[in-house]
This record gives structure tokens, C-alpha cells and sequence, in this order.
């Protein structure tokens, strides 16, 4: 059973009407992206990990906003996932852009990110089959290791979103619309059923 409340003056035709202009507007912004990523990628830097962030952060953008218009055509839950998916981003780069330690914390994580992923799916199969060898994951491990010590990385745990929009004074933002978009994106119940 769905209910839907309708303001007076706006119906399913104009809320639409409304929704294919900002899409519309949104196209600029695509080009202006891609532009300012192309542009950067043609500077200098002296501060490579920086400019591997943002040029990083500028492509995750352009990603998600094709994920956005797919979504918005054709899959409600595509569109719930690449809105979740662009306020983080968002949160990310405001995070990175607010100082350099902020920044450089960001750009650490990506060893701290992968040495939990893969230490995830070391544990992940050993539980599937307690007597197994990992080499080839052990030597993967042990090399982002020794890339982390050479970096110089000393957090154990990555930056949680919820923590950078703590930080950033966005907590509630975050927190409700992370609830919304998790619904639809997940199975849950309402996302199968409705």
C-alpha cells in the first residue's frame, strides 16, 4: 500500500518537469568537470598526493553523476545509490579541502582502505575454510605493509564518513539521508516489497 501526499499546486507532471530541468542544468556541470580535470591533469605538481586526490575525487565525481542520470531514467535504487554516493564525495573533498592534514589524512586512508579490505577477505576465507594458505594474499598484505610503514601511515583504522561529517558540522545531513538512501539501496523489505 502506498500513500502519496501531492501539493496542491504541484502534480506528478510538474514535480517531473521540474526534476528533467535540474538534470538538464546538471549536463553543464558534467562538461565543467571534465574540464577542470582535464585542465589539472595537464598542470604541475609538487605535491603529487594532493593532486591525486582531487584529480581522483573529480573522477569519482563525473562517475557518480552517470550513475545519477542512469538511475534517474531508469532505476529508482541506482538513483538512491549514486546520491548517497555524491554527498559522500562531497563530504570527502570538503574534508580534503579544509587543510592539508585533512587532506593527507584522505589521501593515507587509500592504504589503511586496502589493507582492510584485503585483510577482510583473509578472514573472509579462513572461516569458509579454516586450513587454507594464502600466499598469494599474505605477500599482498606484507607489500601494502611495507608501503604503509614507507609512507609513513601510522592510523590502524581508516576515517569513518560519519566522522568527517562530524567534523565538518554535517552529522545530521549525513545520519538522515544515510538512513533514506539505505533503504533503497539495500534489500531490505520496503525496497523489495513496495
Amino acid at each position: 500500500m502506498t500513500t502519496r501526499v501531492e501539493d496542491e499546486t504541484d502534480g506528478p507532471d510538474e514535480i517531473r518537469d521540474i526534476a528533467d530541468k535540474l538534470f538538464k542544468m546538471k549536463e553543464g556541470a558534467q562538461a565543467d568537470l571534465k574540464a577542470l580535470h582535464d585542465y589539472l591533469n595537464e598542470q604541475p605538481s609538487t605535491t603529487p598526493w594532493f593532486f591525486n586526490s582531487i584529480t581522483a575525487l573529480l573522477r569519482a565525481l563525473g562517475r557518480e553523476y552517470r550513475y545519477l542520470n542512469i538511475g534517474y531514467a531508469k532505476d529508482g535504487r541506482l538513483l538512491a545509490w549514486a546520491c548517497r554516493n555524491l554527498l559522500e564525495i562531497n563530504l570527502y573533498t570538503q574534508f580534503s579541502l579544509r587543510s592539508e592534514a585533512n587532506a593527507k589524512a584522505f589521501a593515507d586512508d587509500q592504504i589503511t582502505d586496502a589493507l582492510d579490505i584485503f585483510a577482510a577477505f583473509k578472514q573472509w576465507l579462513m572461516a569458509g575454510e579454516p586450513n587454507a594458505t594464502t600466499p598469494i594474499l599474505d605477500a599482498t598484505l606484507a607489500t601494502m605493509e611495507q608501503a604503509k610503514t614507507k609512507l609513513g601511515v601510522t592510523r590502524t583504522k581508516y576515517l569513518r564518513t560519519e566522522d568527517i561529517a562530524k567534523a565538518l558540522d554535517r552529522l545530521d545531513e549525513y545520519k538522515h539521508f544515510n538512513k533514506v538512501s539505505s533503504k533503497l539501496i539495500h534489500p531490505t523489505a520496503y525496497s523489495i516489497l513496495v
